[in-house]
């Protein structure tokens, strides 16, 4: 499959992922990962797609800006995608770690870099459509009443 093809692809995941929770909420929901509970899943699942995603972009600012030849950026570029594609199959993401997976075949097979960074521009869309989803689900203002940062005894 080509890189617009997959590109095109994973912009129409995101596009039908704004309606409804998409399917990896519940995923992460019944992920069972001795010793997560409920939110620790959450909050992992977040941060693994929150900095993928950051990563993603930033690395493909400095190819855009010339700083960065492509063909040595898209081994990073794919390796960063295979990884969290992991990263997530641990919280039961399914379809992000399929949507990853084939990025990063797309990315490693892009003859250009214009089309290797439609991939990731897509990717990194995606990435952010499902980490929104699931920030959402993290009750942010309780976990300060939960677990008060306590500095007691940390300075000896």
């Amino acid at each position: 499959m080509s890189a617009a093809a997959v590109a095109a692809e994973i912009r129409g995941a995101v596009t039908t992922g704004w309606g409804a929770p998409p399917a990896d909420l519940g995923g992460i929901a019944a992920a069972h990962r001795p010793p997560s509970r409920d939110m620790v899943k959450r909050l992992y699942a977040n941060f693994d797609l929150y900095w993928t995603a950051g990563f993603l972009y930033f690395a493909c600012g400095d190819v855009r800006a010339g700083r960065e030849d492509w063909t040595r950026a898209r081994r990073l570029l794919a390796g960063l995608a295979t990884t969290c594609a992991g990263r997530l199959e641990l919280w039961n993401c399914a379809a992000a770690s399929a949507v990853l997976r084939k990025a990063a075949s797309a990315i490693n097979d892009a003859e250009t870099a214009s089309e290797g960074l439609d991939v990731v521009d897509a990717v990194v869309l995606y990435l952010n459509r499902l980490q929104s989803w699931v920030d959402a689900s993290i009750p942010w203002s309780a976990l300060d009443a939960v677990a008060p940062l306590d500095i007691r005894g940390l300075d000896a």
